[in-house]
């Protein structure tokens, strides 16, 4: 892999508040630390408005389960 062209993982839901925030944030904290710098894991909303963090539901379902997203923006 070409380290100025990283691997690029993109999760695409309606309003990036649920979906693609807790499927880029299980993935993230889901990779080796060797794979994750090879990736960009991102998330985004067809209907998103920018700024507005991840549900309060969404953060409470991944923390359960061992992820943080409550920096998602």
């Amino acid at each position: 892999m070409n380290p100025r062209r990283p691997f690029r993982i993109l999760f695409l839901c309606t309003g990036n508040i649920c979906r693609s925030p807790m499927a880029a944030g299980i993935l993230k904290g889901s990779l080796s630390p060797k794979a994750l710098a090879a990736a960009e894991v991102s998330s985004a909303g067809v209907g998103a408005l920018p700024g507005i963090p991840a549900s309060e539901h969404a953060v409470t379902a991944c923390a359960e389960a061992g992820f943080d997203i409550r920096d998602h923006r």
